[in-house]
């Protein structure tokens, strides 16, 4: 027989207003923000007393993930940004939280955040402070550290930040990408990539000795890369790269160039980390785009003539369009359209393929806002 507590009428009546704003009885859904991509958030350094542009305190870290969790955001392993480049799936709301430089406050601070919240992490590790994690100006991990956390989590992964090559020329060149001066004369393109081979290479063998899970990806040094940079990782077993470009990260994106939104600045609050993801999220490219709005938006200029005539700009780039024509004509090329300029009373409308082929590069458009960006991460398709 079941048996029902006496319950006055104000606990009735709190019981039935709990019924009502309770999660369980909203079906326990949150906001789906996006799906099918994946917001990979950076961080540097966890510090309650060091100030910098990179460095947050435990307590802003703390807040910021479990803000995220509070929205609906769904955390992932870098096993799982795997899998979905290969082609699977990832939950609605996706993040990976990365973290650079292999610092000691990963272990101190950041570490013991995550494990509580349930939250995986991957670091990118410099690998030449492992000989003296003391030595570095930030203390680094220490090899014992490393092998802690990766055996007792398979939620967190170490992987590669260069060995030796995390710093600069005098002239502030990055390492990574800059040709050295060797014997008198700036490296040959053979001597630049046998050093970017070997550096790489050391990075994955050091780490491989401490972690028990493959150690195949790499983030560039100061976020710098360019395109011989790129294709000398995969020789040293590099299969996925990430840069510091502040974008959504896509399947259709290149391997070794996944962007980063930065979330490890002081001035970056919890509602902030939210709003920034919002406004990069990557959404279904609209068949016709408002040409002026569009043209501005993207950093152009568009000129409307009173005979019907429309001029774009976009830096030394001029196309000139007319009303119902096909043709986009510029000083020294033309094309033709896929579909003709359309007018809707006073606003023009061009089909997005068309405006990418003018404005020379690809776009991508965030529903949330309304906005049309540059997209600056590359693209496999």
């Amino acid at each position: 027989m079941l048996r029902l507590w006496p319950v006055k009428p104000l606990g009735w009546l709190l019981v039935l207003l709990l019924l009502l704003f309770s999660p369980v009885w909203l079906g326990g859904q949150t906001e789906v923000w996006y799906e099918d991509q994946v917001a990979v958030i950076a961080y540097h350094h966890i510090d309650e007393h060091v100030q910098s542009d990179v460095t947050i305190t435990p307590a802003l870290f703390e807040n910021q993930l479990k803000d995220l969790l509070s929205r609906g955001y769904h955390f992932i392993t870098l096993q799982q940004f795997r899998d979905y480049k290969s082609g699977g799936p990832v939950p609605p709301n996706a993040v990976l939280v990365t973290f650079d430089d292999g610092y000691e406050s990963f272990y101190t601070k950041a570490y013991p955040i995550m494990a509580k919240l349930g939250i995986p992490a991957v670091d990118f590790v410099i690998t030449k402070d492992l000989d003296n994690p003391m030595g570095s100006l930030i203390p680094s991990m220490s090899r014992d550290q490393i092998r802690e956390i990766m055996n007792h989590s398979v939620n967190f992964d170490m992987e590669c930040h260069s060995d030796s090559l995390h710093g600069k020329q005098d002239d502030g060149s990055p390492l990574f990408t800059s040709r050295l001066l060797k014997d008198g004369h700036k490296e040959s393109d053979a001597e630049y990539a046998t050093r970017i081979v070997q550096d790489t290479s050391r990075c994955v063998s050091k780490l491989e000795q401490l972690s028990p899970q493959p150690i195949d990806a790499f983030a560039y040094p100061f976020g710098s890369l360019d395109s011989p940079s790129a294709q000398l990782l995969p020789q040293a077993g590099i299969k996925y790269a990430f840069t510091t470009v502040s974008e959504m990260a896509s399947r259709s994106d290149e391997l070794l160039q996944t962007p980063r939104i930065n979330a490890g600045s002081p001035f970056i609050h919890p509602q902030s980390l939210h709003n920034l993801i919002i406004k990069r999220i990557v959404s279904s490219l609209p068949e016709k785009l408002d040409l002026q709005n569009s043209t501005q938006q993207l950093g152009g200029k568009c000129t409307l003539e009173p005979n019907g005539t429309v001029e774009l700009q976009w830096g030394d780039n001029r196309w000139n369009l007319k009303e119902g024509s096909s043709s986009a004509v510029a000083a020294d090329r033309s094309f033709q359209m896929q579909e003709p300029l359309l007018r809707v009373k006073d606003r023009y409308y061009i089909t997005t393929g068309d405006l990418q082929t003018m404005f020379g590069s690809r776009v991508t458009y965030n529903g949330n806002t309304g906005m049309v960006y540059r997209r600056l991460t590359p693209s496999v398709n």
